[in-house]
């Protein structure tokens, strides 16, 4: 991140994966463009519940998919806290 904000505006589109405290702090400064985020909590979750079914010996049926959000500026969700930073520390 300090690469990019010592870049200022001559820094390319910036393009980052999963919405966690790091990438959400860099996309509210404008430091980067887009985060792209794939909801791993709720993949997570499909694939936990389908692996449940299958060792109950139930119909799986479809998994439904996870569609992933594309977040700007603009629509950044409220913070749910620091919580969510999987990846632990300030890459900054």
């Amino acid at each position: 991140m300090r690469a990019l904000r010592a870049q200022g505006s001559a820094r390319p589109v910036v393009v980052l994966h999963e919405l966690v405290a790091h990438s959400r702090r860099a996309l509210a400064e404008g430091v980067v463009d887009v985060v792209i985020d794939q909801r791993p909590h709720e993949e997570v979750d499909l694939a936990l519940g389908l692996l449940r079914r299958i060792a109950d010996r139930q119909p799986s049926g479809p998994v439904p998919p996870v569609v992933p959000a594309i977040h700007v500026p603009e629509n950044l969700p409220p913070d749910p806290g620091a919580a969510d930073d999987i990846q632990g520390g300030d890459p900054r």
